[in-house]
């Protein structure tokens, strides 16, 4: 049987003291060859060796992919101390390399501990947020954080630059999955669901953002904009949408294709067309125009 192989940016490999599987180097177009066995370690002077070879990317199995794909991810750190935010270098990095503009990843981190500080007082809503912030698996808390990120750099081509503005999206993208378990989060927070997927999971993505819109509501310092933007994220089809949570949505879609190819950002590219496929011909399609001219199409590798 021919052995299908999805490649995987050699800095993710810097994270990991030994292997989740079986790691490939490639020769040719169909010539593969193993070059460390599942749980082996993988040393950084061997990665900065095969670097210096100009060699980029590693290759798993298909099936190895498909079961550890989401540990094979750049992350943040989950921060250890209270009040402290996680590390966010491993995401600035790839939002570097994709031609988002790393000031507003600053900005984005300023945005965060104000809000942080002015709900400490609902409980529940602070609550919540702690979960996804200490929580060690990371898609919650990266997605929203690269979502958020991503729809202000996407806002600022219609000039919203108004600090409220951004503070808005950026709220939004915080909050927007605090009712999503961890556990499914990264499979029902999506928009295009097969009939078959599991009732817990097509349930999750059909009330999370209501719930948590609910939430909010009771909640004054939250403006009425973000809780729009919460409570639609998913609304693909409303003829009332604001302009905000377009922008948002777009954004959202944007960053789950980009967790469709583990966040490679040799693949931003083709992320990019692939959400211009889904939203072709539709009220988002202008939003998804003017993406296309932020993320390179020759995007760099990661930083170290």
């Amino acid at each position: 049987m021919e052995m299908t192989f999805k490649s995987l940016p050699l800095k993710f490999f810097y994270s990991y003291e030994n292997t989740l599987c079986d790691v490939y180097l490639r020769l040719g177009d169909e010539k593969f060859v193993k070059i460390v066995n599942s749980g082996d370690s993988i040393t950084n002077d061997v990665l900065r060796n095969f670097e210096n070879k100009n060699i980029t990317s590693f290759y798993v199995l298909k099936k190895d992919f498909d079961q550890f794909g989401m540990e094979l991810v750049p992350h943040s750190a989950a921060p250890v101390v209270k009040d402290i935010l996680p590390d966010h270098k491993e995401l600035n990095a790839l939002l570097g390399s994709l031609g988002i503009n790393l000031f507003t990843c600053s900005e984005v981190s300023k945005t965060y501990e104000k809000f942080l500080s002015d709900i400490s007082t609902n409980k529940h809503i602070s609550n919540l947020l702690k979960q996804m912030i200490f929580n060690k698996k990371r898609f919650t808390y990266d997605h929203s954080y690269l979502a958020g990120i991503i729809s202000i750099e996407l806002a600022k081509k219609f000039e919203w630059s108004l600090t409220s503005v951004k503070e808005k999206l950026m709220i939004a993208a915080i909050m927007h999955d605090l009712r999503m378990p961890e556990d499914i989060v990264s499979i029902a927070d999506s928009n295009n669901l097969s009939d078959s997927v599991a009732y817990n999971i097509l349930r999750a993505h059909l009330k999370h953002s209501e719930l948590m819109a609910e939430d909010l509501s009771k909640e004054d310092k939250v403006a009425q904009d973000v809780i729009n933007i919460i409570k639609d994220h998913h609304n693909l089809s409303s003829v009332n949408l604001t302009p905000l949570t377009m922008v948002f949505i777009v954004a959202h879609e944007f960053v789950i294709k980009l967790y469709n190819y583990q966040l490679n950002p040799e693949m931003g590219p083709q992320a990019l067309r692939d959400i211009e496929v889904f939203f072709k011909g539709s009220v988002f399609e202008k939003y998804v125009i003017e993406l296309s001219k932020i993320i390179k199409s020759d995007p760099l590798i990661m930083a170290s």
